[in-house]
Parts: structure tokens; sequence; C-alpha cells
């Protein structure tokens, strides 16, 4: 599983963005209540620190909750999903690429 400006929880992040709105949500199927379950599956949590839409902590919390395998990378002036930018995208994709092969090979 990979994981790409992921956030933790729905409550959470609608604070973030609207003081006060966490409440309105329904937090059933928020990523915090699931992370642990995805073992004995591969975990990729991959964020950028420049990420302004949703803050690097939820996936720094995720990593924190799930259970092994599992990778967190942040990187340091990536922003929101720059898997697909020109600018940090090839970083994104060799780090998800050494993930796969490794999580296909688990001996090496």
């Amino acid at each position: 599983v990979i994981l790409d400006s992921t956030f933790a929880s729905y409550a959470t992040i609608a604070n973030q963005m609207i003081p006060g709105s966490g409440y309105l949500l329904d937090e059933s199927y928020s990523g915090e209540n699931y992370i642990a379950s995805v073992s004995p599956i591969p975990l990729l949590l991959i964020h950028g620190k420049a990420d302004h839409v949703i803050p690097w902590q939820h996936s720094e919390k995720l990593y924190s909750l799930a259970k092994e395998p599992k990778r967190l990378i942040l990187i340091p002036d990536g922003e929101h999903i720059d898997a697909f930018s020109d600018r940090h995208g090839d970083v994104y994709r060799e780090q998800m690429v050494d993930f796969i092969l490794s999580a296909l090979n688990p001996q090496n």
C-alpha cells in the first residue's frame, strides 16, 4: 500500500481547515482507525514537508500507528501530491520503486 500526502483523521483535517468543523464529520473511516490492520501488507507513507493542504504530521501519525512492515519518507521541500510534479516526481518515483522492489523481495 502506498499513500501519498494522506491524512490521518477527517475531523482533524477539517478542524485545521475550518476551526470547529470537525465534529460534523463521521470518523468511522478515518485512516487512523484502520492503518494498523494493513499489516502484514507493506506500507509506504510519503509526504512533502512543505505540504500546505495536508500537514506532513498526518503521515507521521499514521506511521506511528501502523505495524511493520512500514516505511515513512518525508521530502523536505515537497508539496502536496508532489509525486506527479516535475520538481520532485523523480525522487518520489525512485522511492516508490525501491519500496515496491523491497516488498516483492523481502529477503534482500
